[in-house]
C-alpha cells in the first residue's frame, strides 16, 4: 500500500496555491477621494443626514480591514507622493437624521482613496446606524463599512 502522504502534499500545495491566487486577484474597492468625496456627500443629503461636525483624525483611529490589507497595491507603499485630499487619514462626520443621533460616520483615507468606513453610535441609535451602513452599502458595494457598537 502506498503512503498518502504525497496526496495530502499535493492537496495542501493546491490549496495554497488557490489561496495566493485569490488574494492576488482581489479587486481594490477603495474609490479616488475626488470621487467618492462629492458622492458621499451628496448621498447623506439625499438621505436625509445632517452633517453637524466635520473633522481630520489620525489613520490610526480606523483600523484596516485584513481584506484591505491583502491587496498586494498596498503590501510595499511608500509615502504618497502626491495624493489629492486625504493622503493617509481619517474624515470623521457627526451626523443626525431628523430627531435621531448623533452617529459618527469615519471614513478611512490611504494613497488619496477611501478604503473604509466605520460608522459608531451611542447607545439608542443601532437603528439609525444600521440605515446609514445599508445607504452608504447600497450606493458604494464592496467597499467595507463596519458597524461599531457603542461609544461613550
Amino acid at each position: 500500500m502506498k503512503s498518502a502522504k504525497p496526496i495530502f502534499l499535493t492537496a495542501a500545495v493546491a490549496v495554497l496555491l488557490i489561496l495566493v491566487a485569490v488574494i492576488l486577484l482581489q479587486k481594490d474597492p477603495s474609490i479616488q477621494y475626488s470621487t467618492f468625496d462629492p458622492h458621499f456627500v451628496l448621498v447623506l443629503h439625499q438621505a436625509n443626514f445632517q452633517t453637524l461636525r466635520e473633522s481630520t483624525r489620525p489613520s490610526e483611529e480606523v483600523a484596516l480591514p485584513l481584506r484591505i490589507k491583502c491587496i498586494p497595491h498596498y503590501w510595499f507603499r511608500k509615502s504618497p507622493t502626491l495624493a489629492i485630499g486625504f493622503p493617509d487619514s481619517v474624515m470623521r462626520y457627526g451626523l443626525v437624521r431628523g430627531d435621531a443621533g448623533p452617529v459618527e460616520c469615519l471614513v478611512r483615507y490611504l494613497d488619496g482613496r477611501a478604503t473604509c468606513i466605520d460608522i459608531r453610535y451611542p447607545n439608542g441609535q443601532e437603528a439609525l446606524a444600521s440605515t446609514l451602513r445599508d445607504t452608504l452599502g447600497q450606493e458604494f458595494p464592496g467597499l467595507p463599512i463596519s458597524v461599531i457598537a457603542p461609544v461613550k
